[in-house]
């Protein structure tokens, strides 16, 4: 009961959270003048400026201080897979901000969506440890529900 009670908050919590993130992103993307690097660099700032808090709860802070944080990157492999990160978070971050801004946030979400569901069919055809596919239609509902969504928007009457 009590594990139910649990997902329940979770799936809540996360419902929360996903409309206010892309009702203030939209908002500040829409109202805040900036270049299209711009969004870039205040979505890094606003991160970095809420690193240290982050650092201090998870312990990492500690971490930092009795490890040599750049040790692991004297190997070439793991070099290689920093930079790669770094370039696709950037991509990430220059795409998506500027995506927003231009579509309207429920188009957004779709497109979120529907990224999600091509991560999960990779997922499934590229690893063993994926979702159970008893979820699978659970998936295909939740797809479905947005592209319904956006046909009924579309024929709304004066629209």
């Amino acid at each position: 009961m009590i594990a139910d009670l649990t997902v329940i908050f979770w799936a809540v919590a996360y419902l929360i959270c996903i409309t206010a993130d892309t009702l203030v992103v939209k908002r500040v993307v829409t109202h805040v003048e900036l270049s299209p690097w711009g969004y870039v660099y205040y979505n890094n700032f606003l991160a970095l400026a809420v690193f240290p808090a982050w650092a201090a709860l998870s312990g990492e802070a500690t971490r930092l201080a009795t490890e040599d944080p750049w040790a692991s990157l004297k190997k070439s492999t793991t070099l290689c897979a920093v930079g790669v990160s770094c370039g696709l978070g950037l991509g990430i971050s220059f795409f998506g901000l500027n995506t927003r801004r231009a579509f309207s946030a429920t188009s957004f979400t779709v497109l979120g969506v529907s990224c999600k569901f091509i991560s999960v069919l990779l997922n499934m055809v590229l690893w063993q440890h994926h979702a159970p596919h008893a979820a699978l239609p659970w998936l295909f509902l939740a797809l479905s529900g947005s592209v319904v969504y956006q046909r009924a928007n579309r024929l709304t009457p004066g629209k």
